[in-house]
């Protein structure tokens, strides 16, 4: 399988709407582009052959800047004229069209097309797909059917051959259109489809996405997500909401979206002001900030050898220390010391409760007015039923399709849905950043083939998929 490339030009018009162009309708490709730069007729072996771009060049005439064809190897002015002896219409230039369809061999998967040898996503209508010409005929891309090669003298790159191609006169000349329009047929359209960029495999018309493949309407593609913009707190953040952080005058600080007072305790002791209304309590980590008879100091608790609840000195109480003898300290209070030392279940742990010491594979339960030590015993019984000791089985058998938890028969939920792994390549008009794919071109810049983005003042070379400056 061929890898996914540029549409060339000559097929542009079947997918313009792919880089948010005019849908084409069956529409020139002047009608749809921009004629290119006007000139005199050219006739071949005149000295008019070489145009100021000069250079060598043996590819057909879509690669040559400036509406320009490759003539007698040099890039040269390309009107339609009718001065070349055997044009077989009113109007003709030389081009380089292929003798072979670059396609002929080429098998593509479901939801693909193959443009001029490379698969690419969509399904488009491309012509001369399935055509075989005759010796001295090429299939044109304008009708999909064969005609006859007229020599010309035209250097071309293998595979493509010099001939004189029927053309119109551009009526789009000369023709300069405000912004968001187009000029079609001579006359200034509005472009619905101008700034819109579809996904691959999409084309645009009236200003929607169309997939090329089911014909439904995708609709535009949806704005940015609005980035907020903060600078002042509690200014607007651009996105219709406020700031919740930005700068604040000389000595405030910026808190759920207000300025307010900033304290300052830099180099500042206990109870000196803090320059909001309040004090700093800046002390050793072992000490603590309290006032005593209208002054401030760091006081450092002190608990050695004193009672539980006694004062620490410091304004507070002392969490531990001595109590009577069968009771210990808990939060500043002495409180009952529970004694099961050498006692079994259901004796009494001197604190009105009683002691539960068992076995570890037993547990202590009351049986009517006697204490016992009772071993649970769940072997082939089903989940939630009773162990024998006053509890439930915590596991156990359960209905086809359930599992036990905790006592209960429930239905597993469904597991977690498959984590697709991180994509290693993306499609058209798209960068791999930190494993995941996302737009090549910001909103102000215009995509142009799958790896250029053109800038206000550029315009897309759509062939070579290269940026240009606006002549």
């Amino acid at each position: 399988m061929k890898t996914k490339t540029l549409l060339p030009l000559a097929l542009l018009v079947i997918v313009p709407a792919c880089t948010g162009l005019f849908d084409s309708d069956g529409q020139s490709l002047n009608e749809l582009f921009g004629a290119p730069p006007t000139a005199g007729p050219v006739v071949p072996g005149t000295s008019g052959a070489t145009g100021t771009d000069g250079g060598l060049c043996v590819v057909p005439d879509f690669y040559c800047p400036g509406g320009k064809i490759c003539f007698q190897g040099n890039c040269a002015a390309n009107p339609c004229v009718d001065t070349w002896p055997g044009c077989p219409s009113g109007y003709c230039k030389a081009a380089c069209v292929a003798v072979k369809s670059p396609c002929d061999g080429v098998t593509c998967n479901a939801g693909e097309t193959c443009v001029e040898g490379n698969c690419v996503t969509g399904c488009f209508n491309v012509p001369c797909t399935g055509v075989t010409c005759s010796a001295g005929q090429y299939c044109s891309a304008s009708d999909g059917k064969c005609h006859d090669v007229i020599a010309v003298g035209v250097s071309c790159k293998a595979g493509y051959v010099g001939t004189l191609v029927s053309c119109a006169p551009d009526a789009c000349a000369g023709v300069t259109c405000a912004a968001g329009q187009s000029c079609i047929g001579g006359s200034c359209v509005v472009n619905k489809c101008a700034g819109v960029t579809c996904q691959p495999g999409e084309y645009c018309k009236d200003g929607l996405c169309i997939d090329s493949c089911t014909g439904s309407a995708s609709g535009p593609p949806a704005p940015p997500a609005c980035v907020p913009k903060c600078t002042t707190c509690g200014g607007p953040d651009g996105c219709g909401g406020t700031c919740k952080s930005g700068t604040c005058a000389a000595g405030q600080t910026c808190k759920s979206g207000k300025c307010v007072c900033a304290p300052n305790c830099t180099q500042k002791g206990c109870g000196e002001a803090d320059d909001c209304g309040g004090i700093c309590k800046g002390c050793e980590a072992s000490a603590k900030c309290i006032n005593m008879n209208s002054a401030w100091m760091c006081c450092t608790p002190d608990c050695a050898n004193k009672k539980c609840g006694e004062d620490d000195g410091c304004g507070g109480i002392c969490t531990s220390g001595e109590c009577p003898s069968g009771e210990v300290c808990k939060s500043g209070k002495c409180v009952c010391a529970p004694d099961c030392t050498q006692k079994g279940c259901g004796e009494a742990d001197s604190c009105g409760g009683i002691c539960k010491g068992c076995e570890d594979s037993a547990k202590c339960v009351s049986s009517g007015t006697a204490w016992l030590c009772c071993t649970p015993d769940c072997t082939g019984k089903a989940c939630g039923a009773s162990d024998g000791c006053g509890g439930i089985c915590k596991s156990g058998t359960c209905p086809a399709g359930q599992t036990c938890k905790s006592g209960k028969c429930v239905t597993p939920p469904p597991p977690p849905p498959t984590t697709p792994p991180p994509p290693t390549s993306c499609p058209c008009g798209q960068q791999l950043v930190s494993s995941k794919c996302v737009p090549l071109c910001s909103p102000d810049q215009v995509q142009c083939g799958c790896t250029a983005c053109c800038s206000s003042g550029q315009q897309c070379d759509w062939l070579s998929a290269t940026c240009k400056g606006i002549d």
